[in-house]
């Protein structure tokens, strides 16, 4: 796999998205060249719970400091598992 969107922050009602271990385990057996987290807390979104406990199980990680990043395709299978951490629009990560 090359690419995987991973829920990495659930909520604290524990609704159905992913928590940090849940998002590791799936890293770890998908075992993409890139993986983003989504569905974590931001400043616009504060019912969520916040990206740092996925990012600190992780050994790889790049925080973008942009909300979006461009990459090749050739760079992307260049990549050990690498955690791209894209910024909110409103704010930060």
């Amino acid at each position: 796999m090359d690419i995987l969107f991973v829920p990495a922050g659930r909520d604290r009602e524990k609704r159905p998205t992913g928590d940090a271990a849940g998002a590791r385990r799936m890293v770890e057996t998908l075992n993409p060249h890139l993986a983003f987290p989504m569905h974590y807390a931001t400043p616009a979104v504060n019912f969520l719970r916040p990206v740092d406990d996925f990012l600190k199980r992780m050994n790889r990680v790049e925080h973008k400091g942009a909300s979006s990043a461009e990459i090749l395709p050739g760079e992307v299978l260049e990549l050990a598992t690498t955690v791209f951490v894209l910024h909110s629009p409103g704010g930060t990560a």
